[in-house]
């Protein structure tokens, strides 16, 4: 998981997106940030350790860090509302692990991918957001502690924000990891694409082919889907007022879109060369 490390001003940009009758005090803040942090680093242990990459001797710091992201919400005291949120969306980050172990692997025999008969589809790209969705719950929490509960529209919609976004971050991360996910076998939106087209795969052998189909096959169509959600985000956050070119599209929604602008250009560039 390759988030921003600035993540713990998340719930700060929040804050400074709207208008708020209630003040939010700087103190608040910073320790929902800290919380962030918390979770950010215990993500990022857990994904290491899921994806064989070690972190195992970091498990009880990743637990300690997962224990005090929660202690910080139930210190704060907010609504049930947001509590019922809360668990709902750490109940999602561990449906979507558990689904990651369990249908998100291929075999590996002799150093040549064996593909499932039955490749997930990835139909609900946004689906892709459960396993970071978490960190989103402080900028839910700025809302709540300012009166704005759960199942308001601008709780909702900022819920809807992280969504979008969180799903176009990953979208990015997995375009960027896709040679060493499929190395390893991981089944991702991008990975399932490439092997819609082997019966199995020798990463030796296959790479020629398995470079045109991402070429052709994805590179364009994942920058397009990338900058579609990033503008999907935007009308959320006017759907609930925010303040125009706000803190949460500056430093989340921009470098996003400005990657797979690039992107775009580049891969249009390259295929004029080959016409």
């Amino acid at each position: 998981m390759t988030i921003d490390k600035k993540i713990y001003l998340w719930p700060q940009w929040t804050y400074n997106s709207f208008t708020f009758t209630k003040k939010v005090d700087d103190s608040l803040l910073r320790y929902l940030g800290e919380a962030q942090s918390c979770l950010w680093q215990a993500l990022n242990i857990y994904d290491d350790i899921m994806d064989n990459e070690g972190g195992n001797n970091q498990l009880s710091l990743a637990n300690q860090d997962t224990r005090r992201f929660i202690k910080t919400f139930y210190d704060i005291k907010l609504s049930d509302r947001f509590y019922g949120k809360f668990h709902r969306v750490m109940e999602k980050l561990e449906v979507y692990n558990q689904k990651e172990i369990e249908r998100y692997r291929a075999r590996m025999i002799n150093g040549k991918i064996i593909i499932p008969h039955h490749l997930p589809k990835f139909k609900n790209i946004t689906q892709i957001s459960d396993k970071s969705l978490p960190l989103a719950l402080s900028s839910l929490a700025v809302l709540d502690y300012a009166n704005y509960k759960s199942g308001c529209n601008k709780a909702t919609g900022i819920m809807n924000f992280f969504t979008l976004f969180l799903s176009a971050k990953q979208l990015s991360d997995d375009v960027s990891d896709w040679q060493k996910d499929l190395k390893r076998g991981f089944i991702t939106p991008i990975t399932a694409i490439i092997m819609k087209e082997f019966e199995g795969i020798d990463m030796e052998n296959d790479l020629e082919q398995i470079l045109l189909i991402f070429i052709n096959n994805i590179s364009l169509g994942t920058a397009d889907q990338i900058l579609k959600l990033c503008l999907s985000a935007r009308k959320e956050l006017r759907k609930i007022n925010a303040k125009e070119d706000c803190d949460l599209i500056t430093n989340l929604l921009l470098p996003l879109e400005k990657s797979a602008n690039k992107s775009l250009k580049f891969y249009e560039t390259l295929n004029n060369a080959t016409i």
